[in-house]
């Protein structure tokens, strides 16, 4: 099976993790919050995603 190594993985998933959490806190401005609002499901999905994927 191809695909990243476990520790890899595991770094990148935290990492993309971590973004996306600071996408969601930097929107503070009411443009921002409504382009957030539109997108939050799928940041939010892509976070959990690419956590998911890091553990197996």
């Amino acid at each position: 099976m191809g695909g990243l190594d476990r520790k890899t993985a595991s770094i990148r998933a935290t990492w993309i993790f971590a973004m996306g959490i600071g996408a969601l806190h930097l929107s503070n401005s009411e443009a921002d919050r409504a382009s957030t609002g539109r997108n939050s499901a799928e940041l939010v999905d892509l976070m959990l995603t690419a956590s998911a994927g890091a553990l197996g």
